[in-house]
Formats: C-alpha cells, sequence, structure tokens
C-alpha cells in the first residue's frame, strides 16, 4: 500500500512539472512547436555492489516536453521512473539473509539542448541525473545516485521519403559523479564514472498532431568506488504517443 501511495505521489509531481514546462514553453513561444510525449516500455537493470551484481526487470513509464524554436534549435526535458510493482533479489545486498522480492525504484531525469546538422545529423549536450532505490526489507534502504554531463549526436533516415515513417539512430558519451548509499547510511562517492549509451527507434506521423515511436536504448556506466567497482547497465525498449502543438 505504501509503495502504491508513493508511485502515485511519484507520478503526481511529474505529471506537475511537465504541466508547468508546457505553460512556460506556451508563454515564451512565438513561432516555435511544443512536442509531448508519454511512453510506456520495459527495462533490465544491472548494477554492481560489494557481494556481486544485482538485477531487475521493470515496466517503466516516461513523460516528456521537448520545445523547438523558430531557429530548430530544442531544448527537451524528460522523465523516465519505474512503475509500481518493480522488485528485485536482494541477496547480494543482504548476505542471502533477504533473497525474496523487494521493491525497487529507479527514476531518470535528462534536459538536453540540440540543434540540426548537415545531412539529418544532429548533435546535442545535456545533463543527466539517475536515483535507484533498493529496499532491504528490514534492514532499510540503500541507494545509488548519479548526475553529470553528456554530449551526443543522431541521425534520422526517412522511409520512401518519410511516408512510412523514419528510423533514428543515436550516441551519447557522459561524464558522471556516482553516490552510493548503504542501509547504516554510509555513503561512498566514486572515483570514476563515467560511459555512454546507444539506441534506434521508428517514429510514424499519423498526422501534423500525433506521432507513434517505439525505440530500443542501451546505457552503460563505469563506476569505480573505494571499495568495489563495475558497470551500471540498462537495456530498455518503450512506445510512445507524441503530441505536436
Amino acid at each position: 500500500m505504501r509503495n502504491a501511495m508513493n508511485q502515485k505521489q511519484m507520478m503526481s509531481r511529474m505529471v506537475v512539472v511537465l504541466a508547468a514546462g508546457l505553460v512556460s514553453f506556451a508563454a515564451s513561444a512565438d513561432e516555435g512547436v511544443i512536442r509531448a510525449k508519454v511512453s510506456y516500455g520495459l527495462a533490465n537493470y544491472t548494477a554492481p555492489s560489494l557481494s556481486g551484481n544485482t538485477t531487475s526487470t521493470y515496466p517503466t513509464l516516461g513523460l516528456g516536453v521537448t520545445y523547438i524554436f523558430p531557429t530548430n534549435i530544442f531544448a527537451d526535458f524528460s522523465i523516465k521512473t519505474s512503475t509500481s510493482g518493480a522488485s528485485y533479489n536482494a541477496s547480494n545486498l543482504t548476505g542471502g539473509v533477504v533473497s525474496s522480492d523487494q521493491s525497487f525504484k529507479r527514476m531518470e531525469n535528462t534536459l538536453t539542448i540540440g540543434k540540426p546538422l548537415e545531412n539529418g545529423m544532429q548533435g546535442n549536450v545535456g545533463l543527466f541525473t539517475a536515483d535507484t532505490q533498493f529496499d532491504l526489507g528490514s534492514f532499510g534502504q540503500s541507494s545509488q545516485k548519479m548526475m553529470g554531463v553528456t554530449s551526443g549526436v543522431g541521425k534520422g533516415l526517412a522511409i520512401d521519403e518519410g511516408r512510412s515513417g523514419t528510423i533514428g539512430l543515436n550516441g551519447a558519451v557522459a561524464l558522471l559523479k556516482a553516490t552510493n548509499t548503504t542501509y547504516t547510511g554510509k555513503s561512498s562517492d566514486s572515483n570514476l564514472a563515467y560511459g555512454f549509451s546507444a539506441g534506434a527507434s521508428y517514429n510514424y506521423m499519423f498526422n501534423k498532431m500525433i506521432t507513434f515511436s517505439a525505440d530500443a536504448k542501451f546505457q552503460t556506466y563505469f563506476i569505480s568506488y573505494s571499495g568495489f567497482s563495475g558497470d551500471e547497465r540498462i537495456i530498455s525498449t518503450s512506445a510512445s504517443v507524441i503530441g505536436q502543438f
């Protein structure tokens, strides 16, 4: 019950933030374009710990808003969160004392500024944050938080001059700071954190206002703490509906 209430509160905050962003963009828009996005998908998460990797497979919900300026420069803000019912096996974090499925939560936030280049290419820079929470039953909670900057490129490929949709390819590199907090409250900052992401998408425009999108993404970030190191990896797929205003 508590997890469901927390999830509802989280989603309410997401909606409020995105609604505020839409209002703000609309107030400043002269000839620009606003796009709102809702997505649902599935993700597989793996993170390093002192006693081995911790994994979870969970459904995701994403919300986003993009403002495209008359110059075609764009600003995008998006949120992706695990939905209620996400769980993982806690044995690696508790030495086997707690091994049944425990609550798992992850939220990612991205703020990206981009610009079209030549030949269907685009470049972008952005900010990235991620907050992963692990419920350890009677032990309490542990978490891993990441924050940093990204830089990437993308390319769009039209199918039948766009009449049958477009395929998008993208990649980005990231420099990050990670913080791991144990259930005892002890926090450790990473010595090093960096990585990259790569993705592909298919987009089909039903009309001038509605677009359908399906995408797949791979993210991997190497994290080195004083006591252990390893890769945080996320493989995700999602389907989205995009409205243009």
